[in-house]
């Protein structure tokens, strides 16, 4: 360190004329605080302290004068004015090093103020670029909408339902995944052309081993077209190949009414932060043909293939077309 470099081999030498006065003592403290100033025990209040006790001992000190009119015996008035130098050149180093050390007290509580600003800014500025980053979806990953309508754009609202084993499940079950809601009757032309050709059976096997979830609901009422009662859900699943991760029956219309389904089918896709970013029919092509199922583009995968790929998707909506549900 300057400060101990510049200094440590004066005080020294003075110290061996002055350590009985109050002034070595408070070298010997300064000589202590600069070598503990090497370590990472060192304060600036050690420092401060030894600058104080200096500063009130140099105060204290009377500069050793030689009184010339007094009489002093031979041989020893050389030796009076070498110790009289020794002690002020002691003293003005003193005073020096009291400076410096002040100084050096100074910059150091300076240098440590800006290290924590720094430390503070980064952290600031590193909090900042990762709420830059995040999604609408995945800023509210935690959020669970009760209520309803569903709107494209936000949160889907939550519900339960029972599959065709007779478990409940409900949306929020599924965070971190994302999830396909297609509402069908097996009655409408609409859905038997997709069924019909494979086309809708082939979208669930290929997206559920993907690792996305795929529920099918029934809102048709009993005694409607499309009805199928809880303790059939099995059999359609098996009549009609489907492979969906649920098959669920919504005979009272709650589901179906809270998202608004109108038709079938009807397609919503839920990200895996819960955020609804798709709404209305599975694809381009609204004819009842099966015919038109091949060349169709189809909205439902191109939304899928993206959310599986890691990005991000603008929410959106399109048309559904395809038979009213029998609420």
């Amino acid at each position: 360190m300057m400060f101990l470099d510049r200094y440590a081999h004066p005080l020294s030498e003075s110290m061996k004329l002055l350590s009985t006065t109050a002034v070595g003592l408070a070298a010997g403290a300064l000589l202590t605080a600069c070598s503990s100033s090497n370590s990472s025990l060192a304060t600036t209040q050690d420092l401060e302290r030894a600058a104080r006790e200096i500063s009130m001992a140099i105060g204290e000190t009377p500069r050793p004068m030689v009184d010339t009119g007094s009489t002093v015996p031979a041989g020893m008035e050389s030796a009076a004015e070498a110790t009289a130098q020794t002690a002020e050149s002691a003293v003005q180093a003193l005073e020096a090093a009291a400076l410096e050390l002040e100084q050096f007290s100074d910059e150091l509580e300076q240098e440590l103020s800006d290290d924590a600003d720094t430390a503070v800014d980064a952290t600031t500025e590193q909090a900042e670029a990762t709420l830059e980053d995040v999604t609408p979806g995945a800023a509210n990953a935690l959020a669970i909408r009760t209520e309803g309508p569903a709107i494209v754009g936000e949160i889907a609202p939550e519900f339960t339902l029972r599959d065709q084993a007779g478990t409940a499940h409900s949306l929020s079950d599924f965070r971190g995944t994302p999830v396909v809601l297609e509402w069908f009757n097996h009655g409408c032309p609409f859905v038997r052309k997709h069924y019909g050709t494979d086309n809708m059976q082939g979208l669930q096997a290929r997206y559920t081993e993907a690792g996305a979830v795929w529920l099918s609901i029934c809102s048709s009422a009993e005694g409607k077209q499309g009805f199928t009662a809880q303790d059939d859900l099995t059999a359609l699943v098996e009549q009609h190949g489907m492979a969906s991760t649920a098959v669920m029956a919504d005979a009272d219309g709650a589901v179906g009414r809270l998202y608004g389904a109108r038709n079938t089918p009807q397609m919503f896709v839920v990200d895996a932060a819960g955020l609804l970013v798709y709404g209305g029919a599975i694809d381009d092509n609204s004819s009842s043909s099966p015919s038109t199922v091949e060349g169709a583009n189809n909205d439902v995968a191109e939304v899928l293939d993206a959310l599986l790929a890691g990005e991000q998707v603008e929410p959106r909506e399109t048309q559904p077309y395809g038979c009213a549900v029998k609420y």
